[in-house]
């Protein structure tokens, strides 16, 4: 029978042997909470949600509402590497957002970044609001 190892683990069947880097293996979670109010913020506004730093690892978030946004879309991104954490989308109730493969493999942030939220498609209603956790490793 043959022995594999994950990608993270690879090293430590070579010799010499290297071992996984923290954040992927034996790492801690980080947790950003953001909460936004509703205030009819026009399509096309920005808002900032988090300062992760540099060394952190993407895991995946969770969008809470309080009522439905409508048509308004929301997408999520940094603004130093461009990297998308999730693609617009109108949220009408609460949903766990899962991470792609291709989020997955960004990789740790090389430094500090703006976490931020992008409306479109039409204006946030004038009341409630939403709650956004985004989920990240961090090395030990």
């Amino acid at each position: 029978m043959t022995t594999t190892y994950c990608d993270e683990l690879s090293g430590i069947a070579s010799f010499p042997q290297t071992q996984a880097q923290g954040y992927y293996q034996g790492g801690h979670e980080v947790v950003f909470q953001s909460t936004v109010q509703n205030a009819s913020q026009l399509a096309g506004s920005i808002i900032v949600l988090a300062q992760p730093s540099a060394g952190l690892v993407y895991l995946g978030m969770r969008v809470t509402v309080s009522a439905t946004l409508g048509s308004t879309t929301l997408a999520i991104s940094d603004s130093v590497s461009g990297n998308v954490y999730a693609a617009a989308a109108a949220y009408t109730a609460s949903s766990v957002v899962a991470p792609t493969s291709a989020q997955l493999a960004y990789g740790p942030l090389l430094s500090q970044a703006n976490l931020i939220c992008t409306t479109a498609a039409a204006t946030l209603p004038s009341s409630g609001s939403f709650v956004i956790h985004t989920y990240w490793m961090q090395a030990t």
